[in-house]
């Protein structure tokens, strides 16, 4: 996988807002990009070697991400996204 590429879950939430705004509004472009590929089911160290980052930077954006969205685990974010995709 290309550094910078996100992936797109075939079946999942509609993440084509998290680019324009939104609830997703208080996450930045970087926190937005870690939450795709959470929510694309990503490890941590899958992400860091999709973004080029370390595993810990990895940490701390997943640590902010969970954080600004009321939850705590990625288990947790991906089931309030998928909710909201049907609400």
């Amino acid at each position: 996988m290309l550094a910078g590429t996100l992936v797109q879950p075939s079946s999942g939430p509609d993440l084509a807002r998290l680019q324009v705004g939104g609830e997703f509004e208080i996450l930045t472009p970087r926190e937005r990009e870690v939450l795709q590929l959470i929510v694309a089911g990503q490890t941590n160290r899958q992400i860091a070697n999709c973004l080029v980052v370390s595993p810990e930077t990895v940490k701390t954006h997943v640590r902010h991400v969970l954080g600004k969205m009321g939850v705590n685990r990625k288990a947790e974010l991906r089931a309030l996204l998928d909710a909201a995709r049907y609400a």
